[in-house]
């Protein structure tokens, strides 16, 4: 019999401090399994794509990444980006910013990208390039994650 329940543990080696589990109930995995084939597909799709094709392509990436973030993962505070453009990603969170007030903390995920520069993911490149030096807000990897960042506003 199958169990209720998927339990995922924080990997070795963050600090407890920093360590959440993750219980997933069957209709969320089955709809995670479903989006997670989706934008494999469409990665594969964009990745035989050129010009407009390839662009319209990323932007129903970029979509799909954002409405599974306000749809089903329903997040007010921490949001996964991977899979969207750079641009996207950082255009999301300043939309995630603006409805937060300008006031708060956000935990941007970025994983890690095959499409990095010096082993840092292009996402993550970004967003610390456009809120490092912004007034009042603080950006930074999260202690012992570094696919994650924190964005604190004031």
């Amino acid at each position: 019999m199958p169990s209720a329940l998927h339990v995922k543990r924080a990997p070795r080696g963050v600090p407890k401090a920093q360590r959440e589990t993750v219980v997933k109930n069957p209709k969320f995995v089955a709809m995670e399994k479903d989006q997670l084939m989706e934008m494999s597909n469409l990665f594969a799709q964009r990745n035989k794509s050129r010009g407009e094709q390839r662009d319209k392509i990323q932007k129903a990436i970029n979509l799909k990444v954002a409405s599974w973030n306000d749809n089903v993962l329903l997040g007010k505070t921490k949001f996964d980006l991977h899979g969207m453009t750079p641009d996207a990603a950082v255009d999301f969170v300043l939309e995630k910013i603006k409805k937060k007030g300008n006031y708060g903390e956000l935990t941007l995920i970025t994983y890690r990208e095959k499409h990095s520069t010096r082993g840092i993911p292009r996402i993550k490149m970004m967003l610390v390039d456009k809120f490092t030096g912004r007034s009042r807000c603080s950006i930074k990897e999260e202690v012992g994650n570094p696919g994650r960042l924190v964005l604190n506003l004031w």
